[in-house]
């Protein structure tokens, strides 16, 4: 995992600069939410374990947390991209479960900049943070 983190000015958040690009069933970065060997769970206890960016107090964004990081302006929802290189190029899923549907969680779809519920059991690719409040 990269070293590189961003600090966010607004909120005092710290974030993980780049997604994984290694984990999941496949190898490539999309992760599960729980309940597989290679989930973000696992990804975040290994990124604590190795003490990514100096820090052993890494967790997954909530949706609320990771708002804060898109601009919201037409025509998507685009996240920064100078500070975030590929976040134009994934929805980014949160750690924050539907209250509708426990099965499903919340994220923020890029192209349309909806919050959608997709399952826990998909493949998605998740931010980690640190500071502020989980």
């Amino acid at each position: 995992a990269s070293n590189n983190t961003v600090l966010e000015n607004n909120t005092g958040l710290e974030w993980k600069r780049y997604r994984s690009t290694k984990m999941g069933a496949a190898s490539n970065g999309a992760m599960p939410f729980s309940g597989q060997i290679y989930d973000i769970f696992a990804y975040c206890a290994a990124c604590n374990a190795a003490g990514v960016g100096g820090s052993t107090d890494w967790r997954v964004a909530n949706i609320f947390e990771l708002l804060t990081i898109y601009t919201y302006e037409a025509p998507n929802a685009q996240g920064y991209s100078t500070q975030f290189p590929d976040i134009t190029s994934y929805d980014a899923f949160s750690c924050t479960t539907q209250p509708s549907d426990t099965t499903k969680i919340l994220a923020v779809m890029r192209a349309s900049g909806q919050i959608a519920g997709p399952a826990k059991t998909s493949g998605a690719y998740y931010f980690l943070v640190r500071g502020g409040t989980a």
